[in-house]
């Protein structure tokens, strides 16, 4: 009886994901301005025939559904969105990524009575920063929003050993 005790209490602590029957390969992003992700998701065979969706909202009772598999929902963004479902696979992507589509996302599966769902936090910053580069002439590039812009930087002492 003890050694069954054990086991249980064992089976308890272990850590079970939030949904045995949607599993993604991502569950937190983070990246910068004007990237892109994509995540893929796979499921149990018994929901290929169910709508599957992308929705945005701080719970699962609480989330708007931006794109579905059904191609019902219309998002504004709909050229930066894609939801796909392919042979027990969802993919979603989405592109040109801006700051104010930092939040919680949840990837669902129609079903009755309770969906499927997994949340995905999204967190999107500024672009990295570029060093700056001595010599001659000191430059220093720095990237946002996926444009480069490079400074030139003059000083005295650079501009006499130009002539």
């Amino acid at each position: 009886k003890v050694n069954s005790v054990v086991i249980l209490l064992s089976l308890l602590t272990v850590k079970i994901p939030t949904s045995l029957q949607l599993q993604c390969d991502k569950r937190d992003i983070r990246a910068h301005i004007g990237e892109e992700f994509i995540i893929v998701c796979t499921y149990e065979s018994k929901f290929l025939f169910s709508k599957k969706y992308w929705c945005r909202g701080p719970s699962r009772h609480n989330c708007d559904i931006l794109r579905d598999t059904d191609g019902v929902a219309k998002p504004k963004n709909k050229n930066r969105l894609r939801i796909s479902d392919m042979k027990r696979r969802i993919f979603v992507m989405v592109t040109n990524l801006q700051i104010e589509d930092s939040d919680v996302y949840w990837i669902g599966i129609e079903k009755m009575n309770a969906d499927i769902m997994t949340s995905i936090k999204v967190t999107v910053t500024l672009g990295k920063s570029q060093p700056c580069v001595s010599g001659l002439v000191k430059m220093c590039a720095c990237c946002l929003a996926s444009s480069l812009v490079a400074y030139t930087l003059w000083s005295p002492t650079y501009a006499n050993k130009l002539s």
